[in-house]
């Protein structure tokens, strides 16, 4: 029973992540403050939890501002890029409201639900992948889509773990504190298996 309460005991450890979640959080909400960093910050996030989950030594806030100031260009322009797929195809959606184009419209309506989907799943595995490899934007949105596709039970899964965790935070408003956190810790044990599996296609 002792054994509970050492320092290297289940205890302290499951203490120790609890206070290293609230700091990421903390920290990806101050920095993704501009807004156009929020890729950045979500990059910055998951080097860090990756290397923790892979027992390689990485201090919290050091590792964060490193790999935040590391990725800042590439993170940017990506997210920027991602930005502009998001309102072209919302702006096609709402068109189809407007437009008359008979049996054209379920075509259509399916074609841009693939692609809000594809975008999803882009945007969930760009920055962690930017977080771990050196590599052009071009070929980061590549490795998105190539791996996405590939492990699509994880690319669900993973959405569904996001509107689980939006879902506590309704009934829990104290969760939000932790919420981006958790989401990018759990996160990360699926996004390490992944890259140990496909790290010689990169």
């Amino acid at each position: 029973m002792g054994d509970l309460f050492l320092i290297d005991g289940p205890i302290y450890r499951f203490g120790s992540m609890l206070a290293d979640i609230f700091m990421i959080s903390l920290l990806w909400f101050v920095f993704s403050i501009p807004i156009i960093t929020l890729g950045t910050s979500t990059t910055a996030a998951y080097y860090v939890f990756t290397k923790k989950i892979e027992g390689k030594e990485s201090y919290l806030i050091k590792g964060f501002i490193a790999s935040y100031k590391e990725n800042l260009r590439q993170t940017v322009i990506a997210f920027l890029i991602l930005l502009a797929v998001v309102y072209v195809a919302w702006f096609n959606f709402q068109l189809l409201d407007e437009v008359q184009l008979g049996g054209l419209v379920l075509p259509v309506q399916i074609a841009l639900t693939m692609l809000a989907i594809q975008l999803i799943f882009t945007t969930m595995f760009i920055f962690p992948i930017f977080a771990r490899f050196e590599m052009t934007i071009l070929s980061a949105f590549k490795a998105s889509l190539q791996l996405a596709n590939k492990h699509l039970f994880f690319s669900i899964s993973n959405i569904i773990l996001a509107i689980a965790i939006l879902f506590v935070t309704e009934i829990i408003p104290f969760f939000v504190i932790f919420m981006m956190g958790i989401y990018l810790y759990l996160s990360s044990f699926g996004f390490v298996r992944i890259f140990r599996k496909n790290k010689p296609d990169f």
